[in-house]
């Protein structure tokens, strides 16, 4: 790919990224506080960037070195935080990075299950061991259902498909009625 195409694609991301973390913004939950940490200390799945999205949060940081673990897929390069260690800005009950954290963090205790087909839909998950996954507000479940459906048709079908393989998927999430 060409560097002018290159940047394009970026810049389509980082609008992308900065509207899907405007949509998570009601996950304001006092996550760490309320079970010292349990998606960082007792956590079964990997983390994974979006596309572009460890740039983004390099950028807006202002990191001159990249903390985190990169996985080679045929469509790129992408951030990456393995199970096996916390995140690098994991601070006692905190994330140092909050406001920069990535949109899998964001979404956590929900994980999408990307279909095989195009016409098949999108699915969602619960982490069962999250101990605030009962109290989800509607509005959190809202943006990031609303978040992950527009990031879908712009995301390599090998990213979603190596995101397939490292989420262990437990309850399946039905979202919460509306009264009308």
């Amino acid at each position: 790919m060409g560097h002018s195409r290159r940047e394009d694609r970026k810049q389509q991301f980082f609008q992308l990224i900065e509207k899907v973390y405007r949509l998570s913004e009601p996950a304001v939950m006092d996550c760490a506080g309320s079970c010292d940490g349990t998606c960082e200390t007792k956590m079964t799945e990997t983390v994974l960037f979006l596309p572009f999205e460890l740039e983004y949060i390099l950028a807006s940081a202002g990191l001159k070195e990249n903390p985190f673990q990169e996985v080679q897929l045929p469509s790129g390069r992408y951030g990456m935080m393995d199970y096996h260690q916390n995140c690098p800005f994991l601070e006692y009950k905190g994330c140092g990075i909050r406001p920069l954290r990535p949109f899998d963090c964001r979404s956590f205790p929900i994980s999408p299950r990307f279909p095989d087909s195009p016409l098949a839909p999108l699915e969602f998950y619960l982490a069962t061991y999250c101990p605030l996954k009962d109290n989800l507000s509607a509005p959190y479940i809202d943006g990031i259902l609303e978040g992950w459906k527009i990031l879908l048709p712009h995301l390599p079908s090998d990213w979603k498909h190596f995101y397939n393989s490292i989420c262990h998927y437990q309850e399946r999430l039905l979202p919460p009625r509306r009264s009308t």
